[in-house]
């Protein structure tokens, strides 16, 4: 068995499956399928293929709130250590 993408006529990958290349299966009108090997930063669902190449979706936009909760915690942390309260009786406080 081994990982196949399928792509749509658009380029789009819209699904991944395990397939012995051997069995018949019919991947749907208009789409093809491509033997990858399947391990972790390759192409995957939500990528393209265009010109025989696969092409990453672009990643979503950081939520700026977000990393400023983040900051904010983790001024916080430091000043109730600061302050003499362990990790643990900080975290009861301001969440882990």
């Amino acid at each position: 068995m081994s990982t196949y993408l399928v792509v749509n006529s658009d380029g789009l990958v819209e699904n991944a499956i395990e397939w012995d290349g051997e069995t018949e299966y019919d991947p749907g009108e208009g789409c093809t399928l491509e033997a990858v090997d399947g391990k972790p930063g390759g192409p995957w669902v939500g990528w393209t293929k265009n010109k025989g190449k696969f092409v990453a979706p672009p990643a979503p936009p950081v939520d700026p709130g977000v990393e400023r909760r983040r900051a904010a915690a983790a001024s916080a942390a430091k000043k109730l250590a600061a302050l003499g309260l362990t990790a643990e009786e900080a975290a009861t406080i301001s969440g882990p």
